[in-house]
């Protein structure tokens, strides 16, 4: 057994109960929950275990957070992650609370343990057992952590534009904590993310509400309105978006670098 594995073994009850408070800790960003309790949790678990340096940043919404720990050298990888989870939903359909960390068939439960408040302990825990054992990292680590990536992380862009030039100058990669294991219980490295898009198309065919019988079954349909436009923004027979523009920049099959794909160690049975 390596002497990490034993290290956490040793420390797995603590380690557990900061998981415990974290989830725990509600954080609810489409329902507007007070971000502060948690806030002041990762700053707190940060700068007692990892030595870090954090910054809470404000931003339109709710607020993100920078925490940095030094390293021997100059080179920084940022890993981002987010604090805000999605509601409870509806309390009867679940067998436990979900606001409560609940250990089950090998198995914890609750909101945020699989995205992201379980994943970013983890990071959080690594660091710490990596310190412990080894002193000094080999290379600075950021963190950024935000609250609204459940909403859309609609700040994001704003906040990462604003420290672009002063805490997130430095970082030459970035890594995204909110991965997950596959069915047969192996970590997945994802090589990238892709983007979204998305809009909300209202057809108009009346000012008032129409009997089918009379007015209403001489009016277009909305229905077939929507078929027309739909067709002209995707090509249901080459599965093409028609949009102008809209794979520009994006890398075509030759681009891509299949043969690393080849390297991985999958089962593909």
């Amino acid at each position: 057994m390596s002497e990490e594995i034993e290290f956490i073994d040793r420390h797995y009850s603590e380690f557990e109960k900061l998981l415990t408070e974290f989830v725990e800790t509600r954080s609810v960003s489409n329902e507007d929950d007070d971000m502060t309790n948690c806030i002041n949790f990762l700053k707190r678990i940060f700068e007692r275990l990892l030595d870090a340096q954090v910054s809470v940043i404000e931003t339109a919404g709710l607020p993100s957070l920078v925490a940095q720990i030094k390293g021997t050298t100059d080179r920084t990888v940022l890993l981002y992650g987010h604090y805000d989870t999605m509601p409870g939903g509806d309390r009867s359909l679940w067998d436990t609370d979900p606001f409560k960390l609940i250990l089950k068939d090998g198995r914890y439960f609750g909101r945020g343990v699989g995205d992201n408040k379980g994943q970013l302990m983890a990071q959080i825990l690594g660091i710490y057992t990596y310190k412990q054992l080894h002193g000094e990292l080999p290379f600075n680590i950021t963190f950024l952590v935000e609250g609204e990536e459940e909403r859309g992380s609609v700040n994001l862009g704003s906040t990462v534009a604003k420290l672009r030039d002063s805490l997130l100058k430095q970082v030459e990669l970035a890594v995204v904590v909110d991965g997950s294991i596959n069915q047969d219980g192996e970590h997945v490295v994802r090589l990238g993310n892709r983007g979204l898009f998305g809009f909300e198309l209202t057809a108009h065919t009346g000012q008032n509400d129409n009997h089918s019988g009379n007015a209403g079954n001489i009016m277009t349909s909305a229905a077939i309105k929507l078929i027309e436009v739909l067709r002209r923004l995707y090509d249901f027979d080459t599965k093409k978006v028609l949009i102008p523009n809209f794979y520009q920049g994006v890398p075509i099959k030759n681009e891509i670098k299949l043969d690393l794909l080849d390297k991985l160690p999958y089962d593909k049975k």
